[in-house]
This record gives structure tokens, C-alpha cells and sequence, in this order.
């Protein structure tokens, strides 16, 4: 009888519980593995979210203010729109700056129609407008100048005709109790004067100058007084609350920043130069 040698291996006895052993291994491998991956996705997402600041969505803060060049100009290259750009960017969030009149942004700015409005002083009135937060500090401030064609005796502000522009609020005790003629642009308050409908207006100081050179208005008088320093601050609609810290933050720290120096800087060596007809 011839005998033949085999040199493969015999087959292996795969029973069902062996190959049931073998699929619950090759599952929990790839659950885990999965599990991995999930969270290494999760951890980079969040480090990213974190780096891009979670505290603005893809909107843009929209805030309304009235304000006159050379503080705000159509171009948003104003002292004051260069400011808000740059503490917005701080918590990296778009800005978009719209003007109004002072009055509408402070009520679109309560209903939430705007996100807020950037030109208000340090009170307002909380039971009219209980849907603005006040973002403190202040993060801009300047004067408002007495403007005039006359010599006024300003111990006797009460015995004349005196312009504001309406809804803008006046850091002043000596104004409180005097009648006022509120008008809603600044021109209107230059032309009044002119046509000596008033004695007086109150104009941011730079505003005023403003006016006076590029109207050739030479012998119009720019009185400053110190209490009429304004503080500006900005008040945010309630929905937009997460925004209130991280812009106090940012406001301080830009105020205490080179940069905020040499915007002051430029600013006023630009006003010196501003483009201005002939006034010979």
C-alpha cells in the first residue's frame, strides 16, 4: 500500500463560537476606533471655536448713531467709526455702523431692531428704554462748544434762543432747566444760526470747527466750557448680552493701547488738513 505524505495543514475547526469571538473583536475595534475619531474632531472643533471667539455668529453688530464728520463720515473713516472697528475686532466680531437720527437709533436700538447705539452718554432712561445694557467704560470722549455769530454772556444762557440736535443729550447743569429748540442735522442747526432763528448752538467741538471751515464761516465763535464734556458709551439690546464683558475688556484695554494714541494723533494732524473751498 503505497502511503502518501501531506505537508499542508489540516483545516481549522471554525465552530460557531469561535467565529462569534472573532466578529465581537472586529466590532469593539471599530467602535472604538470610531469613538477616536469623533473626539479628536469634537477637541479641534472646540479649540477652534474658542480661537474664533463663539460670542459673534456670522452676523454682523449692527449699531445706529448720529454723528457728524469728522467723528463719522459716510466712508466709516471717522475717529469714532476707526475706534468701534477696532474694540469690535478685539472680540472678533463684525461691525457695520449705519447713521441715524439720534432719537430713531436710540428706539430702534431698544425694540432690537439694531443691535445698539454707540452715541450715548452715561444715563439713560431705564424705565423708557429697559431693553439697552450699558458696556462700560466710556470709549470715547471729547467736548460739545457753544457756537455763535454774537458775543454771548453765557451767565445768561436762560435769556436766549439755544439749538440742539434732537435726541442727543447734554452733560451740562447750566442747560438743564433752559428751553431748548431740538432740530434733527447738524446743518440746520449752522443754517438757524445764520438766518438768526438762534443765538446759540451746542456742537461737538470738532464738528464745529468742522462747519466753520468748510462753510468759510470765519466769524462764527467756538466757546468751550467744562461741563460740557461728553462721555460716549455704547448700549447693547438685551439679546446681544454676551457681547457686554467682552467688549468692557476690549475697551479698556484699547484705551490703555499705542494704537488708541496714534489715532488721536492722526486724527488731529487730518483735521488740520481737512479739503476746504477758498474763503477769500
Amino acid at each position: 500500500m503505497n502511503t502518501f505524505l501531506s505537508t499542508d495543514k489540516p483545516p481549522l475547526n471554525k465552530s460557531p463560537h469561535y467565529l462569534h469571538r472573532i466578529k465581537g473583536h472586529v466590532t469593539h475595534f471599530k467602535l472604538t476606533f470610531t469613538a477616536f475619531i469623533l473626539t479628536t474632531f469634537i477637541f479641534i472643533n472646540n479649540s477652534q471655536a474658542k480661537n474664533s471667539n463663539p460670542i459673534c455668529t456670522e452676523d454682523d453688530v449692527l449699531l445706529g448713531g448720529q454723528l457728524s464728520e469728522p467723528y463719522h463720515t459716510r466712508l466709516r473713516d471717522g475717529l469714532v467709526d476707526q475706534y468701534l472697528q477696532l474694540i469690535f475686532e478685539m472680540v472678533n466680531c463684525k461691525l457695520k455702523i449705519i447713521s441715524l437720527p439720534a432719537e430713531r437709533a436710540l428706539l430702534e436700538a431698544n425694540k432690537g431692531k439694531i443691535d445698539g447705539d454707540f452715541v450715548l452718554l452715561s444715563d439713560i432712561d431705564k424705565v423708557s428704554y429697559p431693553q439697552l445694557l450699558k458696556v462700560t467704560p466710556s470709549y470715547f470722549s471729547f467736548f460739545m462748544a457753544y457756537v455763535s455769530f454774537e458775543d454771548i454772556k453765557y451767565e445768561e444762557l436762560a435769556s436766549y434762543r439755544i439749538g440742539l440736535i434732537t435726541g442727543m443729550p447734554i452733560a451740562a447743569d447750566s442747560l438743564s432747566n433752559i428751553k431748548v429748540v431740538r432740530v434733527k442735522h447738524y446743518e440746520q442747526l449752522i443754517e438757524l444760526l445764520r438766518r438768526k432763528r438762534l443765538h446759540v448752538a451746542v456742537l461737538p467741538i470738532a464738528v464745529a470747527y468742522y462747519y466753520k471751515k468748510i462753510s468759510c464761516l470765519n466769524n462764527l465763535k467756538i466757546e468751550v466750557k467744562p461741563e460740557l464734556k461728553v462721555n460716549l458709551y455704547i448700549y447693547l439690546n438685551k439679546r446681544r448680552s454676551n457681547l457686554v464683558e467682552p467688549l468692557s475688556a476690549a475697551i479698556e484695554n484699547f484705551k490703555h493701547s499705542r494704537k488708541y494714541q496714534e489715532l488721536v494723533r492722526k486724527f488731529l494732524k487730518r483735521g488740520l488738513e481737512l479739503s476746504a473751498p477758498s474763503c477769500e
